[in-house]
This record gives C-alpha cells, sequence and structure tokens, in this order.
C-alpha cells in the first residue's frame, strides 16, 4: 500500500508540473498577440 500512495504522489505531482506547463503556454500565446503588435 505504501508503495501505491508513493506512485499516486509521483503521478499527482506530475500532473502539476504538466499543468504548470500549460500556464506557461497559455501566457505564452498571451504574449504573441503584444509582441505582433509591437512589430
Amino acid at each position: 500500500d505504501k508503495s501505491r500512495e508513493a506512485l499516486e504522489e509521483t503521478d499527482s505531482s506530475e500532473q502539476k508540473a504538466s499543468n504548470a506547463l500549460e500556464e506557461t503556454d497559455s501566457s505564452e500565446q498571451k504574449a504573441q498577440p503584444n509582441i505582433k503588435q509591437i512589430q
């Protein structure tokens, strides 16, 4: 059971990391229109 719990914790931390990556992508997409306007 302990090893199973450890695996679940790893999965949740990986999901948090992927969520952070998605947030970064969305913020970069928001920045892109601004870059086009500057150019």
